[in-house]
Protein backbone atom coordinates (compact mmCIF):
# COMPACT_ATOMS: atom_id res chain seq x y z
CA UNK A 1 0.00 0.00 0.00
CA UNK A 2 1.89 3.52 -1.59
CA UNK A 3 1.53 6.90 0.56
CA UNK A 4 -0.81 7.65 -2.24
CA UNK A 5 -2.93 5.35 -1.44
CA UNK A 6 -3.32 6.32 1.72
CA UNK A 7 -3.89 9.79 1.53
CA UNK A 8 -6.78 8.86 -1.33
CA UNK A 9 -8.29 6.72 1.52
CA UNK A 10 -8.45 9.35 4.48
CA UNK A 11 -10.37 11.25 1.69
CA UNK A 12 -12.97 8.77 0.86
CA UNK A 13 -15.71 8.46 3.06
CA UNK A 14 -16.71 4.96 2.41
CA UNK A 15 -13.22 3.93 2.99
CA UNK A 16 -13.99 5.66 6.85
CA UNK A 17 -17.55 4.06 6.61
CA UNK A 18 -16.30 0.50 5.86
CA UNK A 19 -13.56 0.76 8.74
CA UNK A 20 -15.44 2.11 11.22
CA UNK A 21 -18.01 -0.50 10.88
CA UNK A 22 -15.69 -3.46 10.73
CA UNK A 23 -14.34 -1.70 14.08
CA UNK A 24 -17.63 -1.27 15.61
CA UNK A 25 -19.62 -4.01 14.46
CA UNK A 26 -17.34 -6.76 16.11
CA UNK A 27 -16.88 -4.78 19.35
CA UNK A 28 -20.59 -4.66 19.92
CA UNK A 29 -20.94 -8.65 18.95
CA UNK A 30 -18.19 -9.54 21.48
CA UNK A 31 -19.80 -7.28 24.19
CA UNK A 32 -23.35 -8.71 23.80
CA UNK A 33 -21.85 -12.20 23.64
CA UNK A 34 -20.11 -11.42 27.21
CA UNK A 35 -23.54 -10.03 28.58
CA UNK A 36 -25.14 -13.47 27.16
CA UNK A 37 -22.08 -15.24 28.84
CA UNK A 38 -22.44 -13.84 32.16
CA UNK A 39 -25.98 -13.82 32.91
CA UNK A 40 -26.26 -17.36 31.87
CA UNK A 41 -23.46 -18.33 34.16
CA UNK A 42 -25.50 -16.07 36.75
CA UNK A 43 -28.60 -18.11 35.25
CA UNK A 44 -26.81 -21.73 36.34
CA UNK A 45 -25.76 -20.47 39.49
CA UNK A 46 -28.77 -19.77 40.28
CA UNK A 47 -29.84 -23.27 39.00
CA UNK A 48 -27.03 -25.03 41.13
CA UNK A 49 -28.24 -23.75 44.39
CA UNK A 50 -31.83 -24.56 43.64
CA UNK A 51 -31.19 -27.89 43.23
CA UNK A 52 -28.54 -28.19 46.15
CA UNK A 53 -31.44 -26.77 48.27
CA UNK A 54 -33.85 -29.33 46.81
CA UNK A 55 -31.13 -31.80 47.47
CA UNK A 56 -30.23 -30.78 51.08
CA UNK A 57 -34.25 -30.43 51.82
CA UNK A 58 -34.99 -34.61 50.95
CA UNK A 59 -31.13 -35.50 52.79
CA UNK A 60 -32.77 -33.83 55.93
CA UNK A 61 -35.84 -35.82 55.91
CA UNK A 62 -33.96 -38.84 55.04
CA UNK A 63 -30.91 -38.92 57.23
CA UNK A 64 -32.24 -40.06 60.16
CA UNK A 65 -34.11 -43.08 58.75
CA UNK A 66 -32.03 -46.15 58.07
CA UNK A 67 -34.99 -47.89 55.54
CA UNK A 68 -35.21 -44.85 53.33
CA UNK A 69 -31.18 -44.40 53.08
CA UNK A 70 -31.19 -48.36 52.35
CA UNK A 71 -34.06 -47.58 49.34
CA UNK A 72 -31.64 -44.94 47.66
CA UNK A 73 -29.44 -46.91 47.73
CA UNK A 74 -30.82 -50.10 46.30
CA UNK A 75 -32.01 -46.95 43.85
CA UNK A 76 -28.42 -46.30 43.23
CA UNK A 77 -27.77 -49.55 42.22
CA UNK A 78 -30.42 -50.38 40.12
CA UNK A 79 -29.61 -47.12 38.05
CA UNK A 80 -26.70 -48.18 37.50
CA UNK A 81 -27.31 -51.60 36.25
CA UNK A 82 -30.16 -50.05 33.67
CA UNK A 83 -26.82 -47.57 32.69
CA UNK A 84 -24.46 -50.86 32.02
CA UNK A 85 -27.15 -52.68 30.40
CA UNK A 86 -27.96 -49.32 28.19
CA UNK A 87 -24.34 -48.73 27.05
CA UNK A 88 -23.84 -53.00 26.31
CA UNK A 89 -27.07 -52.22 24.26
CA UNK A 90 -25.52 -49.21 22.28
CA UNK A 91 -21.97 -50.31 21.88
CA UNK A 92 -23.63 -53.49 20.27
CA UNK A 93 -25.82 -51.43 18.16
CA UNK A 94 -23.17 -49.08 16.85
CA UNK A 95 -21.17 -52.29 16.19
CA UNK A 96 -23.99 -53.65 14.01
CA UNK A 97 -24.82 -50.40 12.60
CA UNK A 98 -25.33 -50.44 8.90
CA UNK A 99 -23.54 -46.81 8.40
CA UNK A 100 -20.14 -47.92 8.49
CA UNK A 101 -18.31 -45.09 6.47
CA UNK A 102 -17.71 -41.91 8.68
CA UNK A 103 -20.37 -39.03 7.40
CA UNK A 104 -22.98 -37.01 8.61
CA UNK A 105 -25.49 -39.55 8.80
CA UNK A 106 -23.17 -41.88 10.56
CA UNK A 107 -22.60 -39.58 13.67
CA UNK A 108 -26.21 -38.76 13.49
CA UNK A 109 -27.73 -42.43 13.72
CA UNK A 110 -24.69 -43.35 16.28
CA UNK A 111 -25.52 -39.86 18.57
CA UNK A 112 -29.18 -41.15 18.52
CA UNK A 113 -28.06 -44.80 19.65
CA UNK A 114 -26.05 -43.01 22.36
CA UNK A 115 -28.39 -40.52 23.58
CA UNK A 116 -30.58 -42.79 26.14
CA UNK A 117 -27.13 -44.00 27.28
CA UNK A 118 -26.04 -40.74 27.99
CA UNK A 119 -29.51 -39.86 29.86
CA UNK A 120 -29.43 -43.26 32.13
CA UNK A 121 -25.62 -42.42 33.11
CA UNK A 122 -26.73 -38.73 34.18
CA UNK A 123 -30.05 -40.20 35.92
CA UNK A 124 -27.66 -42.84 37.67
CA UNK A 125 -24.86 -40.51 38.71
CA UNK A 126 -27.07 -37.49 40.24
CA UNK A 127 -28.55 -40.54 42.25
CA UNK A 128 -25.13 -41.61 43.42
CA UNK A 129 -23.95 -38.25 44.11
CA UNK A 130 -27.29 -38.17 46.06
CA UNK A 131 -26.40 -41.50 48.17
CA UNK A 132 -23.05 -40.46 49.09
CA UNK A 133 -24.15 -36.76 50.38
CA UNK A 134 -26.96 -38.80 52.11
CA UNK A 135 -23.81 -40.66 54.28
CA UNK A 136 -21.47 -37.91 54.38
CA UNK A 137 -24.65 -35.77 56.50
CA UNK A 138 -25.36 -38.78 58.08
CA UNK A 139 -22.23 -38.75 60.12
CA UNK A 140 -22.41 -35.42 60.96
CA UNK A 141 -25.86 -36.21 62.99
CA UNK A 142 -25.23 -33.96 66.66
CA UNK A 143 -25.53 -35.90 69.81
CA UNK A 144 -28.55 -33.94 70.92
CA UNK A 145 -30.81 -34.63 67.90
CA UNK A 146 -30.60 -38.64 69.31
Amino acid sequence: MSLSTVVSNLSNYEWWLNNILSGIIPTIFILSISKIWKSFRLSLKILSRRQKLRNLTKIKTLRRDDLKIIIESQKNSARFIIFIIMAIFSITAIALNPVKEPSILFLMVNSMIMFPTIVAEIYWLNQDSFVKEIMLHREKLSQKSI
